[in-house]
C-alpha cells in the first residue's frame, strides 16, 4: 500500500471513530470542526477528499445496519446537514417527503444504535 492510500485509510478510520464517539454522546458536529479534528492528513472541510471520506464512512456504516453516521455532520450556520447529505439520502431510497424530519429520524436512529453498542 502506498503512503497516500495509507493516509487516506487512516483519515477515514479517524473520521469514523470521531463520528461514533459523537453518536454515543448524542452530539452533532460542524463540517469545519470535523475536518480540523482529523490528524492523519490535512483536510479542508470543503475539499472533495473530505466529502469522499465522509461518504465512504456513511455508506459503510449504513450497509452494516448502523445508520448514516454522516447525519451527525451539520452546517455551522443552520445546524442541519448540507445538500450533499440529502442527495445521498435520496440515492439510498430514504423518504424525501419531509427531508428535515427524515434527517432528524436518521440522526436519532444513529444516536440510539451507538448509545447501545
Amino acid at each position: 500500500m502506498d503512503t497516500k492510500a495509507e493516509s487516506r485509510a487512516a483519515a477515514r478510520e479517524e473520521l469514523r471513530k470521531i463520528l461514533i464517539d459523537l453518536a454515543r454522546n448524542r452530539q452533532t458536529i460542524a463540517y469545519s470542526e470535523l475536518a480540523r479534528m482529523i490528524e492523519s492528513v490535512h483536510l479542508h472541510h470543503r475539499s472533495p477528499l473530505f466529502y469522499r471520506l465522509l461518504y465512504e464512512v456513511c455508506d459503510e456504516e449504513e450497509t452494516r445496519g448502523h445508520g448514516m453516521l454522516c447525519a451527525l455532520v451539520v452546517r455551522k450556520d443552520s445546524g442541519v446537514p448540507g445538500g450533499g447529505y440529502y442527495t445521498g439520502m435520496a440515492a439510498s431510497g430514504h423518504d424525501q417527503s419531509d427531508i428535515e424530519a427524515s434527517w432528524r429520524a436518521e440522526r436519532d436512529q444513529v444516536f440510539e444504535y451507538w448509545s447501545q453498542h
